[in-house]
């Protein structure tokens, strides 16, 4: 009992950056009520030890290109420590700017390199006010998995 306890904590032990705002958000004069974009995002690893090296290594290289993205106000990355899953959530000034990265080389090159590592992936997008960036973990994650197609 005590094994499978201990096995069912250490799974669900997670590791995360604080939300950090991008240096284009430094430069912008936000109102706080201003509306804005915030994207979650879940992905479930599987796969063999190199698609799992090679999807976190272009997590990586996402992550560094962000402030290259123009409409990107910031975000963080959340992952557990012993189980196979993350969640990123970043802000965006708009919808168009959200889609321009999707659509970027590097988030691209992800897509295509690192997907072999997938298991599932869950995405999600809420307009709310600059003010209330960024939710708790907690509250993203009740955000996402509240969405009708979410998928378990």
């Amino acid at each position: 009992m005590a094994t499978i306890f201990l096995t069912n904590f250490l799974a669900n032990c997670t590791v995360g950056t604080p939300f950090t705002k991008s240096n284009q958000s430094k430069q912008l004069t936000l109102k706080d009520n201003q509306k804005i974009i915030l994207s979650i995002t879940e992905a479930q690893t599987s796969g063999s030890i190199f698609d799992r090296f090679t999807f976190w290594r272009r997590v990586s290289d996402v992550r560094n290109d962000l402030d290259n993205n123009q409409g990107y106000l910031g975000g963080a990355i959340r992952r557990e420590i012993f189980g196979s899953k993350a969640w990123t959530m970043t802000a965006w000034v708009d919808e168009q700017s959200l889609e321009d990265f999707v659509l970027s080389r590097e988030h691209d090159r992800a897509i295509k390199e690192g997907s072999k590592a997938l298991a599932k992936a869950n995405f999600y997008r809420k307009e709310m006010e600059w003010r209330q960036v960024p939710l708790s973990w907690e509250e993203a994650i009740q955000e996402l998995e509240s969405n009708p197609d979410y998928e378990k």
